[in-house]
């Protein structure tokens, strides 16, 4: 093995350990420190390699990086910015591009068995990460039972931390659908009920409501002409389930917790009119809401879509919806049916769970890396593999083509 098949396989083994052990790792920044010192640079290394192909042409790759892009070049005409923030962005500038790219590499360029290896351990690692977080906060900290979970590693906080998983639990269902009746279908089946549990224990409308819509999503494209009896049998069961006294209860308390989420968009509206076209700049430290002894209370605008407008502006905005249309087109274009609903699945996790929630789309090593960034890198990889191997297929017949035409040249000539 050469010394650039070795970079390429140390970055294909860094990859399928970096994300399942976001779910898994903490604290934090030691989850970081692998991207930044091992992974990172082979990222680079491999950037380099792949400079004169024709792997991230894309329209839809160049739009997410000119989102990012206009992310952080919003920060030059930002106000009220703190250097903290600045350095934060600068670096997710980088960063971000870094995953994004190095990515769609793995999905697009690596064999078979790296991407099969990496759908399988991502729930599995989530799996786990739900147990650890169950151990610590049920037992650990000796939490009721009836108090929002809050999870381990890059699951920490109910919102975020329930739309991370989720979209582990995602790849398990897809395992479950294209997989054999076996013991690693079973762990998969057991990965998914784990999330599942996460997400319910962790009580957090958003992710239950992009949970189902992206479940919904797959079912409509694998199982069609069931998924009207699949919806009618999961209401029923819940309807029945709400006559229990714990599920009635945890229901009146999820669905009447106060959101504000309509006091935020208003005051965040109000921002807006004053710079509608460029925003406040990524960096933008305002308070958007204090609480009644006079402490910051809301810091965010509560929604990926008013984040957008409020820092980067109808521009940044722009960007972002029709970075989220050109990867639908994207995913539904994948020949695979199961990756096509896999990959569809995926995407309606954060235009989903961004209606309510998440805040600036690109960070540093974050939770916003699962949720936004690994469904684009996976439909974006995924496309650029389909187009690499109908190219390799149509050179193949032009060859044999060629092959043809000068064989009956020669014969030609021969019988001449």
């Amino acid at each position: 093995m050469t010394g650039p098949d070795k970079a390429r396989r140390a970055l294909e083994i860094g990859f399928l350990l970096f994300l399942p052990a976001g779910y898994i790792v903490a604290p934090e920044p030691t989850w970081s420190f692998f991207f930044y010192t091992l992974l990172l640079p082979l990222i680079v290394y491999d950037l380099w390699r792949q400079r004169r192909k024709k792997l991230y042409r894309d329209p839809v790759v160049l739009l997410a990086l000119a989102l990012i892009g206009w992310i952080a070049l919003s920060m030059v005409w930002g106000v009220d910015q703190s250097g903290r923030m600045i350095s934060k962005y600068l670096n997710a500038l980088l960063t971000n591009s870094a995953f994004l790219l190095g990515g769609i590499s793995f999905f697009a360029l690596s064999d078979e068995v790296w991407r099969q290896r990496f759908m399988r351990w991502l729930p599995l690692a989530a799996g786990l990460g739900a147990l650890i977080s169950f151990w610590h906060f049920y037992v650990h900290l000796c939490m009721p039972l009836d108090e929002r979970l809050d999870g381990w590693a890059e699951l920490r906080q109910p919102i975020l931390g329930s739309n991370v998983i989720l979209v582990a639990g995602l790849f398990a269902l897809r395992n479950i659908a294209a997989g054999k009746p076996g013991m690693a279908r079973a762990w998969q089946v057991a990965a998914a009920f784990l999330i599942l549990a996460f997400v319910i224990l962790a009580g957090s409308r958003g992710p239950l409501t992009a949970l189902t819509g992206s479940v919904l999503a797959m079912l409509i494209l694998l199982q069609p002409r069931r998924v009207g009896l699949i919806v009618l049998a999961v209401a029923a069961a819940v309807a029945v389930l709400s006559f229990v006294p714990a599920v009635h209860d945890y229901m009146a308390t999820m669905l009447g917790r106060d959101s504000m989420r309509g006091e935020i968009w208003w005051i965040t509206l109000e921002y807006v009119k004053e710079r509608p076209l460029l925003g406040y700049g990524a960096a933008n430290t305002t308070v958007l809401l204090y609480d009644n002894l006079g402490r910051p209370q809301i810091v965010m605008p509560h929604s990926i879509y008013m984040s957008a407008l409020f820092y980067t502006g109808i521009i940044g905005l722009a960007l972002l919806i029709a970075l989220f249309a050109g990867l639908a087109l994207r995913a539904l274009r994948l020949r695979d049916r199961i990756d096509r609903a896999l990959a569809t699945a995926l995407l309606a996790v954060p235009v989903i769970a961004g209606l309510t929630d998440i805040s600036q789309s690109i960070k540093p090593p974050t939770q916003e890396w699962y949720i936004i960034w690994l469904p684009a890198i996976f439909i974006l990889g995924l496309a650029a593999h389909e187009r690499r191997n109908r190219s390799a297929s149509q050179a193949s017949v032009a060859e044999s083509l060629h092959q043809q035409h000068g064989a009956q040249a020669e014969r030609a000539v021969s019988g001449t």
